[in-house]
């Protein structure tokens, strides 16, 4: 048979919205339909299930993880499978009947394949449909509704369930349009035709409740639906898809339950719910001492009063799977959302004396421990959902984070661990049979944050021969803005050369928030910056930004510092227009050392063209750090050009030669007459 797939956000917008917010909603109204089908069955009294398997791919798959991770799922059931790398599939134990499957994944555009029939001749081989391809979701452009068209608003509210209005399903009858409330009751259904209609509303674990009065809808309007509220279900109460319970009055609920904020992700959880027992007639069962219901890879186990009730509590956010049984009766799995829900409602069906259909394959446990950037566990491991690649099977880990899978059928797969937050698991090579439970490798996941890291540094990492002046400032740029307190204690030098660190806005020259600086300085003689000495910085693993998330590993880099020489020059090398006199305004040269004096002469300092007359070389050294500064005087002419050159015979105090000479410095002096005095001659 060959079914078509089509993209969501056709025409028949209001039911694949629906598809693409309402996929955790329709997984927990799946017993609503198993009642539905309960008539499918044999001479025995058992049910023909069918299976479906096929292939969903995603048009540009990861590259290592390809096409996995897609949830394919039949709309209106629990039945559901992820696609395994090369985007197969299965579900098993359906009922006859016919159903429209849905591939989604988040940032792909979802894709529908309708009509999808099953019946009892299906049991033995499984229904293939076409492939389903999922584009990357493209940003909507602005898209002016038609004005002949209208839309459809309201509320509806649950009893008993003060904090969550979220995930009821709304119909309009006669038509495709549908949709699901949010959180707070919330529901709009767009792009209606316009006319008179009724609308329907369905929960799981809820009387479903018909509206009476009549909906008209006109051109360019949105028409107002009265407050709706649903009933919590009891046992032996009607609920098929197709039954309408009796009218319900709608009901005010105190604004600030509709206004009620969405759970935040450390807000615990609830699922209250209610068990029925019919037997192999269909008579109603108000014996529930055999029957148990827990939550799937956890040891929690509810208990279930006389009107067969149950609830759970203190639950964190996650997908759970419920598992409802009874001695000789079927296996009944339900998925619940609680991500975006502070609580949820379900009804648990079950037939006394009736044989598990699907039940057959073997059972999957594991471990999966939730770890921080250093690789240290975070304490709570619960909510990461967990699923067997290709099957249906799929658990939600406790807080120590443990999980089981039961009925997975045989053969080898590869088991998948998501959590928002973390970086995704895996564990292959796990190889189920019918026999004793397999125990999956453990998975580590670790927290998805990207930590900070060194990307420049000035001097650069293996830099030579780096100028020493009186400061040399050594800046370190980091890819997030960096915790101060940390980086003053994870930064080290070596020679041990004193140095004070500046880092944040407006701290000192050249830093930042993501900017330190390592200031050297030779304001001490004592501790002076070393030349010709190879520095290593280190930048310890320590390190860590303003959200407190360290480097992790640390970051070196190694310069050397340049021979002492000529540092800077008055006039500066090819300066033009330059005013010199032989008192006020003489030539200077400065050096990063003490001279030698012996080696500070008009010998070893040279002035051309020569100016005829004698060339005065002074010299006075810096208190503080012992630098040279020498001063060269003569009789400049104007309108000249000079060089002066000093020689390699200008030293050092220790008699080491400089690293930069000989050195030339040129300029031409301005126009206009040069005063002359006398030469004076000091030293």
């Amino acid at each position: 048979m060959n079914h078509h797939a089509k993209t969501l956000g056709s025409p028949r917008a209001g039911y694949f919205q629906f598809c693409r917010i309402g996929k955790a909603f329709w997984a927990i109204t799946a017993v609503m339909l198993l009642v539905l089908f309960g008539g499918c069955q044999n001479e025995n009294g058992q049910q023909h299930l069918g299976s479906i398997a096929g292939i969903a791919k995603l048009s540009d798959p990861d590259p290592g993880t390809g096409n996995a991770g897609i949830l394919v799922y039949l709309a209106g059931t629990a039945y559901q499978a992820r696609t395994d790398q090369q985007g197969r599939y299965r579900i098993d134990g359906i009922p006859p009947g016919t159903y429209d499957l849905i591939a989604q994944k988040d940032g792909y555009q979802g894709q529908v394949i309708e009509g999808l029939t099953l019946s009892s001749g299906n049991a033995a081989q499984p229904l293939q449909p076409a492939e389903a391809m999922l584009p990357r979701q493209a940003v909507a452009a602005n898209n002016n509704t038609s004005s002949t068209l209208g839309s459809i608003q309201g509320r509806v509210y649950l009893e008993g369930m003060p904090d969550e209005n979220g995930g009821v399903r709304v119909e309009v009858d006669g038509t495709a349009f549908v949709t699901v409330s949010s959180n707070d009751g919330q529901y709009r259904i767009m792009n209606v035709e316009p006319g008179t209609y009724h609308l329907s509303f369905y929960r799981d674990g809820f009387l479903p409740y018909k509206e009476v009065e009549a909906v008209d809808v006109t051109s360019g309007s949105v028409a107002q639906v009265k407050d709706v509220a649903l009933q919590l279900m009891q046992p032996g109460d009607p609920v098929s898809a197709g039954a309408v319970a009796e009218q319900v009055a709608a009901k005010a609920v105190a604004p600030s339950a509709a206004n009620e904020p969405a759970p935040g992700p450390n807000d615990k959880r609830s699922i209250v719910g209610v068990v029925e027992v019919t037997d192999s007639a269909g008579r109603l069962v108000s014996d529930y001492s055999n029957v148990t219901v827990a939550i799937n890879g956890t040891a929690q186990v509810a208990e279930i009063n006389d009107q067969g009730q149950f609830r759970f509590d203190n639950l964190t956010s996650g997908v759970y799977t419920l598992i409802g049984t009874m001695p000789e009766g079927p296996i009944v799995q339900i998925p619940v959302d609680l991500e975006n829900q502070r609580s949820a409602s379900v009804s648990v069906k079950l037939i006394q004396g009736s044989q598990n259909a699907t039940a057959g394959g073997g059972t999957v446990r594991g471990k999966i421990i939730l770890v921080d950037l250093d690789d240290k566990p975070v304490g709570d491991s619960s909510g990461v959902r967990v699923a067997v690649n290709g099957t249906q099977a799929m658990a939600t880990t406790d807080a120590e984070g443990n999980y089981s899978m039961a009925d997975v059928p045989p053969g080898t797969y590869t088991i998948s661990a998501t959590k928002d937050g973390y970086k995704p698991g895996q564990a292959s090579g796990v190889e189920v049979t019918d026999a004793a439970p397999v125990e999956a490798a453990e998975i580590r996941m670790m927290i998805d944050v990207a930590r900070p890291r060194v990307i420049s540094t000035n001097p650069a990492n293996r830099a030579r021969d780096v100028e020493v002046a009186f400061n040399l400032p050594i800046l370190i740029k980091f890819s997030d803005k960096m915790d101060p307190a940390s980086i003053q204690k994870a930064i080290s030098l070596t020679p041990n050369t004193p140095y004070n660190i500046q880092i944040g806005k407006g701290a000192g020259a050249g830093a930042d928030d993501d900017t330190a600086v390592i200031l050297l300085s030779n304001e001490s003689a004592a501790s002076p910056i070393q030349f010709g000495a190879n520095y290593r910085v280190t930048v310890a693993g320590t390190a860590a930004n303003m959200a407190g998330v360290s480097m992790g590993q640390p970051y070196t880099f190694t310069f050397s510092t340049a021979k002492p020489g000529i540092i800077g020059t008055v006039p500066q090398n090819n300066a033009q227009g330059v005013y010199v006199d032989q008192t006020q305004n003489p030539v200077l040269i400065s050096f990063n050392t003490r001279l030698d004096p012996k080696t500070i002469n008009s010998r070893n300092i040279r002035v051309k063209p020569d100016p005829g007359v004698s060339v005065a070389t002074t010299y006075n050294d810096n208190d503080q750090n012992g630098w040279t500064t020498v001063r060269v005087a003569t009789r400049w002419q104007a309108d000249t050009a000079y060089t002066i050159t000093i020689t390699r015979r200008v030293k050092a105090y220790n008699g080491q030669v400089l690293g930069n000479t000989p050195y030339t410095l040129k300029f031409r002096t301005q126009s206009m007459d040069i005063m002359s005095v006398p030469i004076l001659t000091t030293r």
